[in-house]
């Protein structure tokens, strides 16, 4: 079969600092391929699964992009920023001595997580691809000081979602000390759309102190795993990709 008239999907572990597009682009070349997407974006600084769509398999995006998804998160205690993540401006930070902060159990984690289990709302990120009067959100949040983003929440509406944390646990916890922030993991698994950025954020809330998403690491989606995954090492081996297109008549 000629490359040209590949179909199919493949399970790629997204490397960290790569776009979504980028994997695209590279595979592409490699197989000399037109047709070819994917099923759902990955942060440039996140890594795990990315689904890549080959041919006749590009029309089937918004199937994939409804699955449900599976994520550990990293987070830190005692600080907020604009973005969500490490890359954004501080809105709030705490100090590491902090009483509240440092008195944060694994226990008082737990308890805040049962509030942030089954369906929920999500106020939409204001950096999102999601569009308000034809505009992305990013584009208006982008450049802005926290006091300006604090306006615009004043003059724009972000949407709200329904979403749907179907597990919700801890991995790992580490408590505060005089030098360093409370942080640990958690896994979730959770309906299409979710923003994991926001979910560290309202768990942040139901403790009383700020938080971030500082790693993400997508692990599932639908029954779709990285035991199958094509890793960075992969990318330029035509016979490696050849020998992981997936075909399944279920999508």
């Amino acid at each position: 079969m000629k490359n040209s008239q590949l179909n199919g999907m493949l399970i790629v572990d997204k490397p960290k600092g790569w776009t979504s597009h980028d994997v695209v682009a590279k595979l592409r070349n490699t197989l000399s391929l037109k047709k070819i997407g994917h099923g759902g974006t990955l942060d440039p600084e996140a890594t795990g699964l990315l689904i890549i769509l080959l041919g006749t398999f590009t029309k089937k995006s918004e199937q994939i992009l409804g699955l449900d998804k599976s994520y550990t998160i990293d987070f830190i205690l005692g600080r907020s920023t604009t973005t969500g993540d490490e890359e954004g401006e501080t809105i709030e930070a705490l100090e590491k001595t902090d009483e509240t902060l440092q008195q944060i159990t694994q226990k008082d984690l737990g308890a805040a997580l049962e509030s942030l289990r089954g369906k929920i709302a999500q106020q939409v990120p204001w950096f999102s691809a999601i569009k308000v009067d034809g505009k992305k959100l990013y584009q208006y949040a982008r450049g802005k000081s926290p006091e300006e983003l604090n306006n615009l929440d004043t003059q724009i509406e972000r949407p709200v979602r329904e979403i749907e944390i179907k597990r919700l646990e801890i991995e790992r916890f580490e408590q505060g000390t005089d030098e360093s922030y409370p942080k640990g993991a958690l896994i979730v698994d959770c309906s299409s759309g979710t923003y994991t950025r926001v979910l560290v954020e309202d768990l942040g809330k139901a403790l009383h102190v700020p938080a971030y998403q500082t790693d993400l690491r997508r692990m599932r989606i639908g029954d779709f795993t990285l035991d199958q995954a094509l890793e960075e090492k992969d990318f330029e081996s035509i016979e490696s990709i050849l020998s992981r297109v997936i075909i399944r008549d279920d999508f």
